[in-house]
């Protein structure tokens, strides 16, 4: 999932719209939650850039 946050990032899209992604894919949030938020993604996206 990381990966995929990563690269639909660094494709242009906004953390908006990866987060709308995730949701309609039934990708459940790392707190289990169905829906994704902006602020999830870009946490999980820094996170990932950081540890590169």
């Amino acid at each position: 999932m990381v990966r995929r946050i990563v690269q639909m990032r660094n494709a242009g899209k906004t953390y908006d719209a990866i987060a709308a992604d995730l949701t309609a894919a039934n990708v459940l949030s790392p707190l289990g939650n169905p829906s994704w938020q902006s602020s999830t993604v870009r946490r999980i996206y820094y996170s990932a850039a950081v540890s590169a």
